[in-house]
């Protein structure tokens, strides 16, 4: 994907761990939409695999096209993915620090301009 930011630099999606991107978690659906619901993906995943039925739980949260072959860490990494997948995503403009967050309605993006110079890596968990 490429987004062109109002200053004209593409800023391009094509990748993972790019520290200009970042997943946003909106405080007033956070909890029913993201942690609620992989806490208790997580409990029931356990409970399932204790009582042998693991493909029942893949079944339950992936359908019957779901590999049955990975391993749990990749289940459960998926789980956390799918359920990220709700999130928007915001960018940060490399030439001009400019932030890009989607409108709700999926017209475009909003833009925010950062209040100094200072603003290099605001999304990086690196230093």
């Amino acid at each position: 994907m490429k987004i062109r930011c109002d200053c004209g630099h593409i800023i391009r999606d094509q990748t993972d761990s790019m520290p200009y991107k970042c997943d946003l978690l909106p405080d007033d659906g956070y909890w029913d939409n993201i942690h609620e619901p992989f806490i208790k993906a997580v409990v029931d995943y356990a409970r399932s695999v204790a009582s042998g039925d693991r493909d029942g739980w893949i079944s339950r949260h992936f359908g019957d096209e779901y590999p049955r072959d990975l391993d749990d860490e990749s289940a459960l990494s998926d789980l956390l993915s799918a359920l990220m997948s709700r999130a928007p995503t915001a960018y940060q403009c490399t030439e001009c620090g400019n932030v890009l967050i989607p409108k709700r309605d999926g017209s475009g993006y909003l833009g925010f301009q950062p209040l100094d110079d200072d603003w290099g890596n605001a999304f990086s968990w690196r230093k």
